[in-house]
């Protein structure tokens, strides 16, 4: 068989069904997922006008527009399944390809950061009021708990052709911090900055292995809930 670099188109059924819900029912908490997030974003966007430019250097901000991205088409696919009970996008592998992709990717970043931030570079002190906090906990918690639901609800497949590309998306972002730190003298994470080589270096070091490390487990994971869903289907 010829090697392919790209990822062979997904079976379209599998953004809409679940093993273990109607799709009703993922297609209301897909929904709900949506609303929340944008929601959240709404808010932190009026909060931190002042600050435009400087709030969009973070990992954090980036990846969950690409959350609020993937419910708003997610919740789009599942209500036009329950509706017109036909597949969205039969016949269009570039887009299952597209919304499979950006699944895997923010089960990959959405976890990163999480790990990251709580463990790196999370302090209690900087939480001035409950609304900060609320902000706070569903910037960086909310988002990874909404994409593991989604994970144990869906059946979108890994595929291992899509973390490369992930991998250089996220050093794409490293370039677009450092030109943030040069540029504004802003620096959106302590341990970027390069002036601090040895610094710098582990922490790109951890930052690469907790990738991996994530990578292997959602493989697993995903492997476990499709052994799971075929053996309840069965019964």
């Amino acid at each position: 068989m010829k090697f392919s670099p790209f990822p062979t188109a997904p079976n379209p059924i599998n953004k809409v069904e679940s093993h273990f819900v109607s799709p009703v029912i993922l297609a209301i908490i897909r929904v709900i997922f949506f609303l929340y997030t944008f929601a959240v974003l709404i808010v932190q966007i009026v909060l931190n006008y002042p600050y435009a430019v400087i709030f969009y250097g973070f990992l954090t901000i980036l990846s969950y527009y690409a959350v609020i991205l993937y419910f708003l088409i997610s919740s789009g696919l599942s209500l036009y399944y329950v509706i017109k009970k036909r597949v969205p996008w039969e016949k269009r592998p570039w887009a299952n390809r597209f919304i499979t992709g950006l699944y895997i990717a923010l089960m990959i970043d959405t976890l990163l950061v999480t790990c990251i931030y709580w463990s790196m570079l999370f302090s209690g002190d900087r939480i001035s009021t409950p609304l900060r906090s609320w902000l706070n906990i569903s910037v960086h918690a909310l988002q990874t708990v909404f994409m593991l639901i989604e994970f144990a609800l869906c059946k979108h497949e890994w595929n291992w052709k899509y973390p490369p590309v992930v991998a250089i998306v996220l050093f794409i972002y490293l370039a677009w911090a450092l030109i943030v730190y040069v540029g504004f003298g802003f620096l959106v994470y302590p341990f970027l900055d390069y002036h601090n080589g040895k610094l710098f270096g582990s922490a790109i070091g951890i930052v690469i292995a907790v990738f991996v490390v994530i990578c292997v487990i959602m493989y697993i994971l995903h492997r476990i809930r499709n052994w799971l869903g075929l053996k309840m289907s069965k019964e």
